[in-house]
């Protein structure tokens, strides 16, 4: 070896005209290879031709020309399994985005780019590279290497920049800026960390494909795969100070906060309104609990009690799609024994951070409540309003949400076209409704809470008496549901129309007492039974009695953990009308 390392040295300082440099270079690695041996090494093969590679059976990487007898290497042959077959090889050659240059010195070395696509697709047991990037052993390499691509959105290049820490063996950026490729030992630890330009912040990552929320830091522990991450940045909003809301009946003058215009309006209408009232968000803004204008109302960013009962006239706070509502770690909106309340256009962060038994009451994003379930709250609606609970503190630690929309004793209850993106470990309750409606939303909890108090995570907690239900045009997302995703209870008829149900760890639906009517119509349920908490409960439905159900045009994926055995409903019931529906099973068993 060291007559080897004599000879690469002497090629490295020749500076003579006319010295075949390339030929040289070639004959060298030949005899590295030579002195390395064994089977699968990597095998320079000259002159081969195109035409010949059919010929070549044992896995490996090999060096091929295109001319025979030039000595010139003009690309890489990859044979990835024993015996040839069309899958099995894969060729790369030296010119496009590949291309290496040729210098005095002999051919460069690959790009960064290609070493993370070639060794992306190689098996990196058969294969060790060096730090510099070239290949030393075949079989029985003493490196393990695994990828992670991270993408950032197009829209949002150049607003932030990509380090890693740990076990890290190469990071190379795109000449564009839009993705990173590193390169890591298999089983080791690695930390991503996503810094933003000045005035930008994380607005989501995904890691593989999977939304982890607006982290801006991950870390993959014990490697065994390659992985990618995607991330999606936005424009930092900081507390507007003045002037964003305005009041329809006073439209000249602005506001600086919601719980201010609030107590104003209560102010000029002190029992309940005499006309519809709306508030207006005018200009792009967040507001911030904490600021010098809603540090008083306690736990909740702003509160309304005690006000317009049995009124014939709405209050409607309108965002206009420019108003976001930073609860800072504790409670949002409270409503209490108010009528006629009408939110839309509006986003909301950080609320109800769950903290066991120092929690100072229950909490919520919107909190709509009636003290008194025989003189119950009426009529409140939200439309296109954004709800994310997903909280992590300076040091990274996660803090779970608790509730996110919490409706008590609530007569009439209308959501459409809102987003719950892991809103919270329970994403709407309700409670003593007479009526609900859940229309066009996406409605997907926080983690499961095992520990810490929290015991019964939903997507929906739903009761009443004798109420009506209906949920449609829905995506209900179970992630992490390993009890029941929707817990539904004291309700006499329940729609349930072209919802797509999926993800669900646990049980979809459990419904409590019995029903008169039960339509389940047009909907798509699948990769739910994945791994719950029970491993008794293998079905979509459990229900008690119901008087008449009617099961049409529905596709079920029995696709979970427990295929063989999974059931659509479970319950007993006087008449049932079942047409048109698809089960599918990926075992061919089900039971329904």
């Amino acid at each position: 070896m060291n007559d080897l390392l004599k000879r690469a040295k002497e090629i490295r300082d020749e500076v003579r005209i006319g010295r075949n440099t390339a030929s040289r270079v070639g004959g060298l690695l030949v005899d590295i290879v030579g002195q390395v041996g064994g089977a699968g090494t990597f095998v320079p093969l000259g002159s081969i031709l195109l035409n010949e590679f059919d010929d070549l059976t044992e896995p490996g990487y090999y060096t091929y020309s295109l001319q025979d007898g030039t000595g010139e290497i003009n690309g890489i042959l990859v044979i990835s399994s024993h015996g040839y077959s069309v899958t099995s090889q894969k060729r790369y050659e030296l010119d496009g985005v590949y291309q290496r240059t040729f210098t005095d010195e002999g051919w460069e070395g690959w790009g960064d780019e290609f070493i993370f696509k070639l060794r992306t697709y190689i098996d990196n047991d058969t294969v060790y590279w060096d730090g510099n990037n070239q290949v030393i052993k075949a079989k029985g390499g003493v490196l393990e290497t695994i990828s992670i691509r991270i993408s950032i959105n197009p829209a949002n290049v150049g607003q932030c920049t990509i380090s890693a820490i740990g076990d890290i063996i190469n990071v190379v950026e795109s000449e564009d800026k839009s993705n990173y490729y590193i390169t890591a030992a298999k089983t080791g630890t690695v930390t991503i960390k996503v810094i933003p330009k000045d005035g930008y912040q994380v607005q989501k990552l995904n890691v593989d494909q999977v939304s982890q929320g607006s982290v801006s830091e991950y870390t993959f522990e014990n490697l065994a795969s390659d992985h990618t991450m995607y991330v999606w940045m936005e424009e930092m909003l900081v507390q507007t100070d003045t002037d964003f809301l305005i009041r329809s009946d006073k439209p000249s003058v602005y506001y600086s906060g919601l719980g201010e215009c609030i107590a104003a309006i209560k102010e000029d209408y002190p029992d309940k309104l005499t006309k519809d009232i709306m508030i207006s968000c005018v200009k792009k803004a967040m507001e911030i609990r904490g600021s010098q204008w809603n540090s008083t109302y306690g736990i909740w960013t702003s509160t309304l009690t005690d006000w317009n009962k049995d009124s014939l006239y709405t209050l409607t706070i309108n965002g206009n799609d420019l108003y976001t509502i930073n609860c800072r770690w504790l409670g949002g909106l409270l409503f209490e024994n108010v009528d006629n309340l009408f939110i839309k256009g509006v986003s909301m962060l950080n609320y109800c951070n769950f903290s066991g038994a120092s929690s100072p009451e229950e909490l919520a994003a919107i909190m709509v409540r009636s003290n008194d379930a025989t003189d119950k709250v009426k009529n409140v609606a939200l439309h296109n309003c954004k709800f994310n609970g997903y909280y992590t503190d300076s040091s990274g630690k996660q803090w779970h949400t608790w509730y996110c929309l919490r409706l008590k004793n609530v007569s009439n209850a209308l959501i459409d076209s809102c987003n719950f993106d892991r809103a919270s470990s329970v994403v709407v309750y309700m409670n003593g409704i007479d009526s609900a409606e859940i229309n066009r939303s996406y409605l997907k909890g926080d983690y499961y809470i095992n520990a810490g108090g929290l015991g019964h995570a939903n997507v929906l907690s739903i009761s009443g008496n004798n109420a009506y239900l209906k949920l449609a045009d829905n995506t209900i997302d179970g992630t992490g549901m390993i009890e029941y995703a929707c817990s539904i209870g004291g309700v006499s008829e329940f729609d349930l129309v072209r919802n797509t149900i999926k993800n669900c760890a646990g049980q979809p639906f459990s419904i409590s007492g019995d029903m008169q009517r039960f339509n389940i119509k047009s909907n798509l349920f699948h990769s739910n039974i994945t791994g719950g908490l029970y491993a008794y409960v293998r079905r979509m439905f459990g229900c008690s009695g119901i008087k008449e159900l009617n099961v049409d045009n529905n596709t079920v994926y029995f696709n979970g953990e427990y295929s063989s055995s999974q059931e659509f409903l479970s319950g007993n019931f006087e008449k049932l009308a079942n047409y048109n529906n698809i089960f599918i099973n990926k075992l061919f068993k089900f039971r329904k």
